[in-house]
């Protein structure tokens, strides 16, 4: 996953039963929960895996929970 990210792909994925990505537009990259399309942003893919958090958890923390994870 973080290699992918860092290669500029897009992941769709869910968490808890929640549907999330993480996108890259123009003004930086986005960590998105679909229901209510609250959004964390960051400047570069580094301070998105860094920084991103789910229900107060990092990446690395949560992501052994993902299940359907697809790139785009």
């Amino acid at each position: 996953m973080l290699r992918d990210l860092r290669r500029g792909y897009e992941i769709e994925f869910n968490y808890k039963e929640e549907t999330y990505s993480f996108s890259c537009k123009k003004y930086g990259w986005y960590l998105t929960r679909y229901r209510d399309g609250e959004d964390q942003s960051f400047l570069d893919v580094e301070s998105l895996i860094e920084n991103g958090k789910i229900e107060e958890k990092n990446i690395s923390e949560f992501w052994m929970e993902v299940k359907n994870a697809g790139t785009a």
